[in-house]
């Protein structure tokens, strides 16, 4: 009868995994989770980003073709007829993947200098923005705004055309012409 159980014992296969095992495999995969989150975070936050951006660069291409036609910029509100893109006219708000338009001055005639600032809110919580200025005595150029975390309109304040009044070398704010921040 010993001998019995004993064949019994020893011809048992036992199939699974140890407590031990499943521990290092819950492990493992905590921390793939740990490294594989933030990266992905950071990637969709750059992406928003970048989004927000191309829609200014493709509304000011847009403005700056205008402009070349008619010595003047287009007012938001305006559908481009090349683009599914329309841009606003008002209070600036957090609506991404809009871009909201300021003249400078506010009514442009023909001959006169002129300025379009761009604005834009990015769905990361970054504000970018845009100023072309045309025909002015001095500080003809495009100008970059860039801003982290705020829903500042940075086209406030555009009322003539002129540069911007204050320019940054770092940080958030508009910067000097040929410097992009983006």
């Amino acid at each position: 009868m010993l001998d019995r159980l004993k064949r019994r014992i020893e011809l048992r296969d036992d199939k699974g995994f140890t407590l031990i095992e499943l521990m290092v495999v819950v492990l493992i995969i905590g921390i793939l989770m740990a490294i594989a989150i933030p990266t992905f975070l950071g990637a969709q936050k750059s992406a928003q980003d970048r989004a927000a951006q191309s829609n200014i660069r493709n509304a000011l291409t847009n403005e700056i073709a205008y402009f070349s036609s008619n010595q003047t910029f287009v007012a938001g509100g305006t559908t481009f007829p090349d683009q599914n893109m329309t841009t606003k006219t008002g209070t600036f708000s957090q609506t991404a993947g809009t871009v909201f338009v300021t003249l400078a001055p506010t009514a442009q005639t023909s001959g006169q200098a002129a300025g379009v600032c761009l604005a834009s809110y990015s769905a990361s919580g970054n504000v970018y923005g845009v100023y072309e200025l045309s025909g002015a005595p001095t500080g003809d150029g495009t100008y970059y705004y860039k801003a982290s975390a705020t829903t500042a309109d940075p086209c406030t304040g555009f009322t003539t055309a002129s540069p911007p009044a204050t320019l940054v070398t770092t940080g958030d704010g508009w910067y000097a012409q040929g410097t992009n921040p983006w």
